[in-house]
This record gives structure tokens, C-alpha cells and sequence, in this order.
């Protein structure tokens, strides 16, 4: 009878990034493997890789000279990919994401410091844009459309809004997307692949 595999079963081990990063990567991983893998007391099963190719490329490699290795997708990146796909050429993308530059240019090193954005690495914008919208997305609910007069502090906040109120219907579009995604992502991340599991995502809003 077969048994499932659980976390525990598992040894886990890193490819370097700096190895990932060098020219001819995917040639010379192989033969790094040839090289050492003898010397562990264990063959491995299968490479979680990222969004890029040069580790597909490699296992690809591995697989002609006889091993039977799996590369698997990391959900998180799959995830990103996707949003990308569906919103990197979105005309309110690039005004999003400038004016989120701008909003924390004029906020930090101000009384209203803790209302700038969050942080987010350029190269990984697509795995941690839903931080940003949902940040914007709460802070447009704190400015009043249409108000006649407003405090001083809303008066300082709402002029360091740049073009951010512009972005409000990309800024509901991605939530409306994202949040079934993250959703999902989550109970993938946390239970895995079960039948009750698909049942409760197929449950998301």
C-alpha cells in the first residue's frame, strides 16, 4: 500500500544563487552533480525551480544522461507569472506603480511616515504587488473624495496622493483577481493537493 509522503520524508537542499546567475549555468550543473552527488548518501527526487529557465534547462540535461528527475514550479512564482501576464500591459500599471514611488518620496521623513508604502524589490514586483494595491487600497479609503475643507493632516495627505486616485480602477481590478488567488494559494501552500482541499477553493469567493 502506498504511503503519502510527508514533510518529514523529505531532505531539502539549495542550488546557489550565484551558480543560478552564471552565464552557461544550465551546461554546467550537471556535471557538478556528476561530481558530487556521490558523495551524498541520497539521489534527489526533484527541483523546486522559479520563474526562470536555467534550472529547467539543466534538469532537462540531467534527464538525457539518465536520471528521471521532476521539476516542479514554486507556486508563488506561478502565481506571479500570472498576474503578469494579466496586468504588466495594463496602461494604469506603470502610473501604479510610479506613483507609489512618488507617495513615498512625499511621505517618508514626514509625520506621515507610516502611511508610506511598503517596500517591494523592483525584480520581484509581480510576487508582492498585491501588498502595494492593498496598501493603496486602504489609504485611498482614508482620503474623502469631494471633501470642501479638510484638516491639515488630510490636506498634507491627500497632497501626496500624486496620481494614486487615478489608479483606483486598475487598484479594484487586481483586488477583485487577487484575492481568489492568494486564497487559493495559501490552502495549496499550507494543506497541499487534496479532494476537500480543491472543494474548499473551488469555495472561494
Amino acid at each position: 500500500m502506498n504511503k503519502m509522503s510527508m514533510r518529514q520524508d523529505w531532505r531539502m537542499f539549495s542550488v546557489s544563487p550565484p551558480l543560478l546567475r552564471n552565464p552557461g549555468m544550465a551546461k554546467r550543473l550537471p556535471n557538478f552533480y556528476a561530481k558530487y552527488l556521490p558523495k551524498w548518501d541520497f539521489f534527489p527526487a526533484a527541483f523546486l525551480k522559479d520563474g526562470g529557465t536555467d534550472l529547467e534547462k539543466a534538469i532537462r540535461l540531467l534527464n538525457e544522461q539518465g536520471t528521471s528527475l521532476e521539476c516542479i514550479d514554486d507556486l508563488s512564482h506561478m502565481v506571479a507569472n500570472l498576474f503578469k501576464h494579466e496586468y504588466a500591459e495594463d496602461p494604469l500599471f506603470n502610473t501604479f506603480i510610479t506613483a507609489c514611488g512618488q507617495v513615498s518620496k512625499k511621505l517618508k521623513q514626514t509625520i506621515l511616515a507610516c502611511l508610506a508604502p511598503p517596500k517591494v524589490s523592483f525584480k520581484a514586483r509581480f510576487m508582492n504587488l498585491h501588498r502595494l494595491v492593498e496598501w493603496a487600497d486602504k489609504l485611498l479609503k482614508h482620503v474623502p473624495q469631494n471633501q470642501a475643507e479638510d484638516a491639515p493632516m488630510l490636506a498634507k495627505l491627500r497632497a501626496s496622493l500624486d496620481q494614486l486616485p487615478e489608479c483606483e480602477p486598475f487598484i479594484k481590478r487586481f483586488l477583485r483577481d487577487a484575492k481568489s488567488m492568494l486564497a487559493c494559494q495559501k490552502i495549496l501552500k499550507q494543506e497541499g493537493v487534496e479532494p476537500c482541499n480543491l472543494r474548499a477553493m473551488s469555495e472561494v469567493d
